[in-house]
């Protein structure tokens, strides 16, 4: 199996738990692919991700609210451009747009503005999601 076809499985498994749209869970994840696999990535490509959710495949019975932190990786850096300073921001409002769609609880979406805003952050302190 190709590992985009075993990425599209696990993300169609964990959106289908928040909206039955098939269509909008393929075109979420068809995108990020896009923009994840676009040559003009250096760091925060696919292989990144692919890393991330190795990393949250082993970690996620530590976390409060393991799909957030699931979609926080997908969508971290989904906007990307080198000229701009607000690909955070933007990555932040792709994610919210496509979340107001399903049915991804509202205290989860909160948490999205949290994680994507920590990097900005002066003081680097570790930040706890409940």
């Amino acid at each position: 199996m190709m590992r985009n076809d075993y990425l599209k499985i696990i993300f169609f498994k964990k959106l289908s738990a928040f909206t039955n749209d098939s269509g909008l869970i393929n075109k979420a994840f068809d995108d990020l692919v896009k923009a994840y696999d676009s040559p003009r990535r250096f760091y925060h490509d696919l292989t990144h991700i692919v890393a991330l959710l190795k990393m949250w495949e082993i970690k996620k019975a530590h976390f409060l609210d393991p799909d957030v932190v699931y979609l926080a990786i997908w969508f971290h850096d989904a906007v990307y451009d080198a000229w701009k300073s607000d690909n955070e921001e933007r990555s932040a409002d792709l994610a919210r747009v496509f979340l107001s769609q399903t049915s991804f609880p509202k205290s989860g979406i909160e948490k999205w503005r949290v994680i994507f805003w920590q990097p900005k952050r002066m003081n680097r302190k570790p930040i706890i999601l409940d």
